[in-house]
């Protein structure tokens, strides 16, 4: 692995609200895998990722990362903070078939043309405050030059008593590409998940959604409640799945109660029904 060289640059602002001083960097990286021969290779059941991966390999990652600092007071000292970052990266296989089976990449394992070179990631990063957060992620197809997919979340944490996290993800038309030709099978999807709880975690509630753009329906929504005493505890959930774009009278919506009691250093337990 190597980074470098490193260039940075850094401003003073003692009179600004946000931080005292800011700084930027700028770090190329360039770094080199192997991978030793796998001999028994067809015979390994494919179950996970690790289970993918080819032998006889070497890849060659590379690209550029751009991170903005903020020293902010926290408390009576100052603390350095990243609050921004931008990251470029591509991957070279020495084998084709290994972009297939990259857990580096988001849209590995939804191609069907081995390709030398993966695609090109483009990963931005904002931490404004230590209670919120956000993230966009782009993958941009290497031998069409189009958008693959992009994905964005964000998260809110107010005191840990208030935890809201909401992510976007769309996948996009490449007409020569198998995987992404096809208008019909291409996900588009929200995702929502909501967290309220005491202080003490005593008392709490979460709520979860999942909504499928593409065919204009909620394909998953979850709701719990609980209770924790000090030595035991009780939580009811209740959860609906829709299996999209199967007809109804195929597999019709799916809805669970669970009910669940908790003991102290003994663990959870729920009715079998």
């Amino acid at each position: 692995q190597t980074v470098g060289p490193v260039f940075t640059r850094v401003w003073n602002t003692p009179d600004n609200g946000y931080a005292e001083r800011f700084k930027h960097t700028i770090e190329p990286f360039f770094n080199v895998q192997r991978t030793s021969s796998i001999d028994n290779y067809d015979r390994i059941v494919k179950i996970e990722s690790v289970d993918q991966v080819f032998g006889n390999t070497t890849q060659f990652s590379y690209g550029l990362n751009n991170r903005f600092y903020a020293k902010r007071k926290v408390g009576a000292s100052s603390q350095a903070q990243e609050i921004l970052a931008l990251e470029v990266t591509q991957t070279y296989y020495t084998d084709a078939r290994a972009s297939q089976v990259d857990p580096r990449y988001a849209t590995s394992t939804t191609i069907t043309t081995p390709n030398k070179f993966s695609p090109v990631s483009v990963n931005l990063r904002a931490t404004p405050a230590p209670s919120v957060n956000a993230s966009v992620r782009a993958e941009i197809d290497s031998r069409y030059k189009s958008l693959r997919t992009i994905s964005a979340n964000s998260s809110f944490n107010w005191r840990q008593s208030l935890q809201t996290t909401v992510g976007w993800t769309h996948n996009f038309y490449i007409a020569e590409l198998p995987g992404y030709n096809d208008k019909a099978n291409l996900p588009n999807y929200i995702n929502v998940q909501t967290n309220l709880q005491t202080r003490d975690r005593k008392y709490g509630a979460i709520y979860s959604l999942n909504y499928d753009i593409l065919r204009k329906s909620m394909q998953q929504q979850r709701i719990s409640t609980f209770y924790n005493a000090q030595c035991c505890g009780i939580a009811f959930e209740y959860q609906r799945y829709n299996f999209a774009g199967l007809p109804s009278y195929i597999v019709p919506a799916d809805n669970r109660f669970f009910l669940s009691f908790t003991l102290a250093g003994l663990g959870n337990f729920s009715p079998f029904s």
